[in-house]
């Protein structure tokens, strides 16, 4: 089972969900209406992403210093983009979950 979508635009594709048919194909689906079916996921990209609207900006997250002040910092809710690092002996960094 696959799910990729837009909850905003109803735009979705789905391989193997109650919703689509069950022929192992992945299908995109705007506004509960399949508009295209296709055997390889990357076939199916290219018709998902003409249905976006060129002008939809991701939002990012902002953060004023009064939530920064009151965010624990030993947990990874609000501030998950931030990856720490860690040198070891061998000049390598690595990243730290």
């Amino acid at each position: 089972m696959y799910i990729q979508g837009i909850k905003k635009i109803n735009l979705y594709i789905k391989e193997g969900t109650p919703d689509v048919p069950n022929d192992k194909k992945y299908h995109v689906v705007k506004d509960g209406k399949i508009i295209g079916s296709y055997g390889t996921l990357e076939k199916a990209i290219p018709l998902y992403k003409t249905y976006i609207p060129k002008n939809t900006k991701k939002e990012k997250m902002k953060f004023s210093v009064e939530d920064l002040k009151r965010h624990d910092f030993s947990s990874k809710s609000v501030l998950e983009p931030i990856q720490i690092v860690k040198k070891k002996k061998s000049g390598r960094y690595h990243k730290i979950k």
